[in-house]
């Protein structure tokens, strides 16, 4: 994130505006991303903080039928299909996922040698990785596997395919939180570049997509803005709330 957009935030929450990121990420390193934020919508939509560490709501898998579900997929996909579940800021997964994530684990993560390892795990959020296939084409393979009453696939990334619990999405992380401080979708401006990002962006109020954003993303918004690297985002924050000639050019 660019300084100009840190600064336009943090400006933003100053004058009592929420600033509420809503990631396929967990919670501590959303946190990490800017010191502006109180509240984070996680995890595709199913998990909403604080800053402080406290969950205000949540939505998770039934854990048998994810384990089923998870086992049914690795029975059809390419060889070497990693799978993972995030517990929060924990992830819970078999040792191919994390060596395709190609970072660390998060500290109390735990690898797991089948599905059934997920038994009793309180999950947030299921993704699939794959070295020979992106997430349309997991989608494509998967899709089938993944019963109605465990949850929806969402994508976050071109190499990922996430599933989330049914009827979640970053819209209803933000509906939920709109309910805990007393504002609803038409209060809402909200940005996004991927289909994880389409029901939120259709909820808002002014959906807005930023360049280079996936097509979904695109058909979800109601105004298509420039990328990161021309501070897009900052500049039309700034024009929106009427601050520019107060605060200055952001770029």
């Amino acid at each position: 994130m660019s300084a100009a957009t840190q600064s336009v935030l943090a400006k933003l929450d100053r004058s009592g505006v929420h600033v509420v990121p809503a990631t396929a990420r967990p919670p501590r390193s959303t946190f990490d991303i800017t010191d502006v934020p109180t509240y984070a919508v996680c995890c595709n939509g199913a998990l909403l903080v604080d800053r402080g560490g406290r969950t205000l709501w949540e939505q998770t898998f039934d854990a048998t039928i994810l384990a089923v579900a998870v086992s049914a997929a690795l029975s059809v996909a390419p060889p070497g299909l990693g799978f993972g579940v995030r517990c929060g800021d924990v992830i819970v997964g078999n040792c191919r996922y994390f060596e395709l994530r190609g970072r660390p684990a998060p500290d109390g993560s735990i690898e797991v040698s089948s599905a059934d390892g997920l038994l009793g795990v309180n999950a947030h959020s299921l993704s699939f990785r794959s070295a020979s296939a992106g997430s349309r084409e997991l989608a494509e393979i998967l899709g089938d596997r993944i019963p109605v009453d465990l949850g929806e696939i969402s994508m976050s990334a071109d190499d990922v395919l996430d599933v989330v619990p049914v009827g979640v999405s970053k819209a209803t992380g933000l509906a939920a939180l709109g309910s805990h401080l007393g504002f609803g979708a038409g209060d809402v401006v909200a940005y996004g570049d991927m289909p994880n990002d389409a029901p939120m962006l259709e909820w808002a109020a002014l959906g807005v997509s930023v360049g280079g954003a996936h097509p979904d993303a695109v058909a979800a918004s109601d105004v298509a803005i420039g990328g990161p690297d021309e501070d897009a985002v900052a500049v039309h924050l700034a024009t929106i709330f009427g601050q520019l000639r107060s605060w200055g050019d952001p770029s």
